[in-house]
């Protein structure tokens, strides 16, 4: 596939900032170097199959977009394999827009800063630096480093959090926390009907979001912050000793609060193991 480089110091994603030609379907676009910012030739939605990859190393710093210059509108799906990753010192405003509107899978690390606006984005994966998705997203993978998802993030399935922090609004059909410290707050305008909680590991804080299926197995769950009154697992529960819950600033095993409710929340139905 055709390779094109960004100049250093370039200012536009137009054909006059690349090595080559510009953005075009199925080629693949290196940026090693210090530029911008970027604040031309931000819209390449008009390609019909999408790039294979944008690629920003560790070499590269800069901003691409921001404020009134809106996100790079850009399509990254020319196969299943095409992709969007920043692990460079870079601010990157990103909406995957033109063609299908999808970039099957975006990467981010250390030092970089990412705004992923609008699109669906399939596959999202986090290995450090700082990240918000108002966008919509299938499978969320949190390595390492801070991450937001407001509300207005309008689709979330599926969200495996392993380390790093993070706090979410809208709230993925499956949150699967592994490490890290974060915190679930669920909009009021929110419905959690048929989603799920599972806690293996790490810190939760969850101040609003009455999960009707949890799994309790590890890690820490505080409820000390409610703002509501909540039920957890009134649908099925699965808790474990390994699994400790602070509530009201007392640190309680899981299993001596399921049995029994509260003015902040109560656990229906739970299967001990």
């Amino acid at each position: 596939m055709p390779t094109q480089t960004l100049l250093e110091g370039a200012v536009t994603f137009a054909a006059a900032g690349w090595s080559g030609s510009g953005f075009a379907d199925d080629n693949l676009y290196l940026v090693d170097v210090p530029f911008g910012p970027i604040t031309a030739g931000l819209d390449q939605s008009g390609l019909t199959t999408g790039i294979e990859s944008l690629e920003f190393f560790p070499g590269s710093s800069g901003t691409v977009g921001g404020g009134s210059l809106g996100a790079l509108l850009i399509d990254a799906d020319s196969s299943a394999d095409a992709f969007v990753n920043n692990y460079g010192h870079v601010t990157l405003y990103l909406s995957a827009a033109g063609g299908s509107g999808v970039i099957n899978r975006f990467a981010c690390g250390p030092n970089s800063r990412n705004y992923l606006m609008a699109g669906s984005f399939p596959l999202v994966v986090q290995d450090g630096g700082m990240l918000v998705i108002n966008a919509d997203f299938d499978m969320l993978q949190l390595n390492s480093g801070s991450l937001t998802v407001p509300y207005f993030a309008t689709d979330a399935d599926s969200a495996q959090l392993n380390g790093g922090k993070s706090e979410f609004s809208r709230v993925p059909t499956a949150v699967t926390i592994n490490g890290g410290t974060h915190t679930i707050d669920a909009d009021d305008a929110e419905g959690l009907s048929g989603k799920t909680l599972n806690l293996n590991g790490g810190y939760l804080v969850l101040i609003s979001g009455a999960f009707p299926t949890v799994n309790l197995l590890g890690g820490t769950l505080d409820l000390s912050k409610a703002r509501k009154v909540m039920v957890l697992g009134g649908a099925a529960a699965t808790y474990s000793s390994a699994c400790k819950v602070i509530r009201n600033d007392a640190r309680v095993d899981v299993s001596a609060i399921i049995p029994t409710g509260s003015s902040r929340s109560s656990v229906g139905a739970a299967t001990p193991i």
